[in-house]
């Protein structure tokens, strides 16, 4: 693997680490591991009716 290839596979696996942090902290600040936590196995519904967000548009 070259130098280049080396940099961007790492550049990669830190912009990755990062969207995954930034996930996290957004649950915590909107409390969904705290609705987790309190109701454990709830759906999309019950989380945000729990955290008093919006429930995400359906896929579909």
């Amino acid at each position: 693997m070259t130098d280049t290839e080396n940099l961007t596979e790492r550049l990669l696996g830190q912009l990755l680490a990062g969207a995954e942090l930034f996930g996290v902290h957004l649950g915590i600040q909107l409390g969904l591991y705290r609705v987790l936590h309190e109701h454990p196995g709830a759906n999309d519904a019950v989380l945000a009716k729990e955290a008093g967000i919006a429930e995400r548009p359906g896929l579909c």
